[in-house]
């Protein structure tokens, strides 16, 4: 959030806005331009933002990228307001851990 407040800032708008502006503007699929409007509306279930069923997809499928990478860098477990994003992929909690520790391995590379 602190970043939104900065854009807002400094700009007048935020990158969402922005970036979403810019997507319709160049033309790009309505989905695409929904999951960037929604990219920020992960807590709960976001598709109560507004957003289709197809662009949350997106939004879940960056969310959990952004997951994996916290957790395979820092070991931090998901937060329970990213519960959503594993349940949107029908991933438990160990199956979550198990791709962490594969890409914390592959981070690390060949031993």
């Amino acid at each position: 959030m602190l970043f939104r407040s900065l854009d807002s800032t400094s700009l007048g708008v935020d990158h969402v806005f922005l970036g979403h502006r810019l997507a319709h503007s160049w033309g790009l699929s309505e989905t695409l331009c929904k999951a960037i409007e929604h990219h920020h509306h992960t807590a709960g279930d976001p598709a109560a933002a507004g957003a289709a069923r197809e662009s949350m997809a997106l939004v879940a499928l960056g969310e959990l990228a952004e997951m994996v990478t916290t957790t395979a860098t820092d070991a931090a477990p998901p937060d329970q307001e990213d519960q959503w994003v594993l349940s949107h992929f029908k991933l438990s909690h160990d199956d979550f851990t198990k791709v962490a520790k594969d890409v914390r391995e592959f981070i690390a590379g060949p031993s």
